[in-house]
């Protein structure tokens, strides 16, 4: 799961070629997540998909500091 950064709408994965440096896929919100995904995401969190790769985003960093 990664964070999903100010306003982010397409993901920022990267690809495996040159041409396609990243996914570039849209975020959707997830609204049913596995108990797993669920837990690290945290209690009350967003989460959003790509819709390409897969890829898991949080709305706020877990990593980030407290108060901000």
């Amino acid at each position: 799961m990664k964070p999903r950064g100010p306003r982010q709408t397409i993901c920022d994965e990267p690809g495996g070629s040159p041409r396609n440096p990243y996914c570039g896929g849209k975020l959707k919100s997830v609204t049913t997540l596995d108990p797993e995904a669920a837990l690290e995401a945290g209690k009350g969190q967003e989460v959003f998909r790509c819709q390409i790769c897969g890829t898991l985003y949080s709305e706020v960093s877990p990593y980030a500091p407290a108060g901000r």
